[in-house]
């Protein structure tokens, strides 16, 4: 099932801008020391790269591998409406896509340098990208309410003096 019409046509700079846009997103979330503001974060680092964040987001809807590599990606573009309207279910089934693309691939998740040492192809590295920002992002989508009051006790502090 696809989201999104195919094209086959990607020019090799903006082949390559994806590429290396998913990789990028991908080593944002692994050096994430703050929960709290990490969504702001990233959501700025995409508004701020030196490209139109709607033709990011149609170059990524609409490449050949839009669901294997990129369809967490597009998932935070629609949580946080980068570029288009706001549309958490359309995020959430982006997740879930992204997610249940790691039954398809070959490998288990491990470090990407791990990956480039050992010499695996490219579609592969890319597609376990996807499944790992998918399952971060997705956890973040479940649990940021929880992650957040647990590095804020003082919400429970507060609650408490309620009763």
């Amino acid at each position: 099932m696809s989201f999104y019409p195919l094209i086959n046509d990607t020019s090799e700079n903006d082949e390559s801008f994806l590429k290396k846009f998913l990789i990028d997103i991908y080593y944002k979330i692994i050096d994430v020391e703050d929960f709290s503001n990490f969504e702001i974060i990233l959501s700025e680092f995409i508004i701020y790269i030196d490209k139109n964040v709607k033709t990011i987001l149609e170059l990524m809807k609409n490449h050949k591998e839009s669901e294997t590599w990129f369809s967490s990606i597009i998932g935070f573009f629609y949580q946080h409406g980068i570029g288009c309207d706001n549309d958490k279910n359309k995020a959430f089934e982006l997740y879930l896509l992204a997610v249940n693309n790691e039954k398809s691939s070959s490998l288990k998740f491990t470090r990407l340098r791990s990956l480039e040492e050992e010499n695996v192809n490219e579609f592969d590295i890319l597609q376990n990208i996807n499944v790992y920002i998918g399952k971060y992002l997705l956890s973040l989508f479940y649990c940021k309410d929880i992650i957040l009051d647990e590095l804020n006790p003082s919400v429970y502090l507060e609650s408490a003096k309620k009763r």
